[in-house]
């Protein structure tokens, strides 16, 4: 099996880099710059567990993919034949180290393997190198929209649209844009007061960026509820819900919280196990 890998080290942060690994549009753009056609079979537009790529390049046998592991830290996508991607992104302290190895079993053998698909797949690592690296530098300087992960016993709070239209009736988690002159705690106080009449009290991030197209970058927190016997209340949304680990993956979440759900059924779990 042969392997090969890529190395950059970017400077913006560590989750943000995580979000432009995980967009679908970054490994298309990558893939078509090296020579290739890309399908994904996807429904959002950042990769999730269990979605699948189909890399094909002039002469060669497609490649299918599909994400066996994803979050804050990177992702793995494996082949049918023991082959794959692997990205991990560390924080250094002087910008996020991604570190990108492609493993695979070549089908044209060892001749091949020296004249043609080793340069393919230096290609193919540095054009996602490439993007990845510009994308990131992009979303790092996007406006940032926070997000409120609230448990309480064993149960998760979370609010319906109502509206606009195209998302009225979906499930989101409480939060909003960060105005100039605010910190993301700021906002996120604020807005959880504004919207469920409520006073949080944030504790830390939870899960990768995730981009909000035309919108701007969302940034997840933990929080408290600053008193425990407060009921919160739909003033801007049309309901609000405390609902079990068990439910969540089953919500219409609109589709940026959907990404979250892996860490939101593992904070609720992790609380409740805790209570």
């Amino acid at each position: 099996m042969g392997v090969l890998r890529s190395t950059v080290l970017i400077d913006a942060p560590v989750r943000t880099v995580a979000a432009a690994l995980r967009e679908v549009t970054t490994w298309g753009q990558a893939v078509a710059a090296a020579g290739g056609r890309l399908q994904v079979n996807a429904e959002g537009a950042l990769l999730v567990l269990g979605d699948e790529l189909k890399c094909a390049f002039p002469l060669l046998p497609a490649q299918r993919l599909r994400v066996d592991h994803v979050d804050e830290h990177g992702l793995s996508l494996v082949t049918d034949n023991g082959g794959g991607v692997t990205v991990r992104v560390a924080d250094t302290g002087g910008g996020v180290l991604v570190t990108e190895s492609l493993s695979w079993n070549n089908p044209l053998g060892k001749l091949g393997d020296l004249l043609m698909f080793r340069r393919l797949v230096l290609r193919l690592l540095a054009a996602h190198r490439t993007q990845v690296e510009l994308r990131s530098l992009e979303l790092a300087a996007a406006k940032i929209v926070v997000a409120a992960a609230v448990v309480r016993e064993g149960k998760l709070l979370v609010q319906q649209r109502s509206y606009p239209m195209s998302l009225a009736g979906k499930w989101e988690l409480p939060g909003g844009r960060v105005e100039p002159g605010e910190t993301e705690v700021e906002a996120l106080v604020r807005e959880c007061h504004e919207e469920m009449g409520v006073v949080v009290r944030p504790l830390g991030r939870l899960g990768p960026d995730i981009p909000l197209p035309g919108v701007g970058l969302l940034r997840t927190h933990t929080a408290w509820l600053d008193a425990a016997d407060v009921q919160p209340r739909a003033v801007e949304h049309r309901a609000v819900r405390w609902v079990a680990a068990a439910h969540l993956a089953g919500l219409d979440w609109v589709a940026a919280d959907r990404v979250l759900v892996p860490a939101l059924v593992a904070l609720t779990e992790q609380v409740s196990a805790d209570q």
